[in-house]
């Protein structure tokens, strides 16, 4: 009895590190919460970030962003640049998708997904989202800022050109 209090006690400590104790991330490592530096971003939903001597690429949660090449592409991506490269990020992520990292990205408390759909430089992408940030997207529509200050084909669409549910687009045009 003895020896299963004194381990409990021995392994209870080293059970609550948090993430940023542990070395390496592995990619197959269901990661929850950690702090990263921005060292590039490659659009409006997808950067890469340092953390200790590992880049690690994460994809946004629940937002969606033009591609580069795509009609405000370039301003999507510069905005977002403007707020996070070179800071140190909080990141809460929930998963994989193809090669990044799944996070809400927070700077100093302020949830980076959600200012990219409220500025108008992302969509609610509501497949992942659940609608979340859907009347934060309708109002920067229906005032034409960021992206929406031009007519342009969903990011979504663009990724999916020869998928029947895009001919209309009906995906962001709810």
């Amino acid at each position: 009895m003895q020896r299963a209090i004194l381990l409990f006690f021995i392994v209870l400590p080293f059970s609550a590190i948090p993430l940023k104790a542990h070395s390496k991330i592995r990619h197959n490592q269901k990661m929850t919460r950690f702090s990263a530096t921005v060292i590039s971003c490659h659009d409006g939903d997808t950067c890469r970030v340092k953390f200790r001597d590992e880049t690690i690429k994460i994809r946004f949660a629940g937002i969606d962003a033009p591609e580069i090449g795509q009609v405000e592409g370039n301003s999507s991506k510069e905005f977002l640049e403007s707020k996070i490269l070179k800071k140190t990020i909080d990141l809460d992520c929930q998963g994989k998708s193809y090669d990044r990292l799944v996070c809400q990205v927070y700077l100093e408390g302020a949830d980076i997904n959600e200012e990219m759909v409220r500025q108008g430089y992302a969509l609610d992408y509501a497949a992942f989202s659940k609608g979340k940030y859907k009347v934060l997207m309708e109002a920067a529509k229906r005032n034409k800022i960021g992206i929406w200050r031009t007519l342009f084909k969903s990011p979504f669409c663009t990724r999916h050109e020869k998928d029947k549910n895009c001919l209309s687009d009906a995906l962001y045009n709810q």
